[in-house]
């Protein structure tokens, strides 16, 4: 009995060995890390190029001092949009740098603005430049002419400088001083005009009075005189020519005036020679008659 039950230890002992070499110890499992995915950045890098497009456009156009409280606002949101794109807040760097873009392109609005002001005030200095240029304004409005170019001069500076309001105001003043010249040699045109119609009647009286032979002194001084203010006319000295034309009709006026004086005095001698031979002839007839009458008169 003893026997027995000391096998049956021994072979429980010897399956427990078993079981221990048969069923090796696991080692515990390794700790799982989560892994976080990267932020996308293609927003941000899309929008910091469009400010940055926006930027180049605003700095040809010399944003920078022609819109300088846009433009800087501008320049400081993209630094900051820069700060948050290089520590990864790319949702913040993208937002900034859209904000940056609004505002370059609002700063280059205001240059392209400006500019497109003084470039229609340049295009009407140049029309009245011409139209005075048309009506020989260099001499004959020599004054108000100059004026015009040294403005203009002075805006074409200001423009190349991109100072847009300065040229603009500087093609206004030269528009002005074109504009003064035209109307003034208008007024002097309708002068010279005036004169000329008024010599051209008064020549014409002393035409119908056959001046030019009755009083062809005068005639023909009035006729030099109107000669004259022709090629001042055609030099556009307007001054010089209504001088002329008003002598000229002067002259015309006198020579008509003694024409008719002289007429009139060879009529009132030929009316007077008419009545001598018609007295005379009337002396004859009555001696005829008293010679007929005598006794003894043939």
């Amino acid at each position: 009995m003893k026997h027995k039950i000391a096998l049956i230890a021994i072979l429980v002992v010897v399956g427990l060995l078993a079981s221990c070499v048969s069923t090796p110890k696991e080692p515990p499992a390794p700790a799982v890390q989560e892994v976080k995915p990267m932020p996308d950045r293609t927003g941000a890098d899309a929008a910091k190029k469009a400010a940055d497009a926006a930027k180049a456009q605003a700095d040809t156009l010399k944003a920078g001092s022609i819109a300088k409280t846009e433009y800087d606002a501008a320049v400081a949101v993209y630094g900051t949009a820069e700060a948050d794109l290089a520590a990864s807040r790319f949702p913040e760097a993208e937002k900034g740098y859209k904000q940056a873009e609004t505002g370059f392109l609002a700063a280059a609005k205001i240059v392209t603005d400006k500019k497109s002001g003084a470039e229609a005030a340049k295009k009407a200095a140049d029309s009245a430049r011409a139209q005075a240029e048309a009506q020989k304004a260099p001499t004959a409005a020599k004054t108000d002419y100059d004026a015009g170019v040294q403005a203009y001069a002075a805006a074409e500076t200001e423009m190349t400088a991109f100072r847009f309001p300065e040229a603009e105001a500087g093609y206004k003043k030269a528009e002005a001083s074109f504009t003064r010249a035209l109307k003034l040699i208008t007024d002097k045109q309708g002068l010279v005009a005036d004169s000329k119609k008024s010599a051209d009647t008064a020549r014409g009286k002393a035409d119908t009075m056959k001046a030019a032979v009755a009083a062809k002194a005068e005639y023909d001084a009035a006729v030099a005189a109107y000669k004259k203010a022709e090629a001042d006319l055609a030099a556009s000295r307007y001054l010089d020519a209504d001088a002329s034309f008003r002598l000229a009709e002067e002259g015309f006026n006198k020579a008509a005036a003694l024409a008719a004086e002289r007429k009139a005095t060879a009529e009132a001698a030929m009316k007077s020679a008419d009545e001598s031979l018609t007295a005379t002839d009337q002396r004859l007839k009555a001696i005829e008659t008293e010679l007929t009458a005598t006794p003894g008169g043939n």
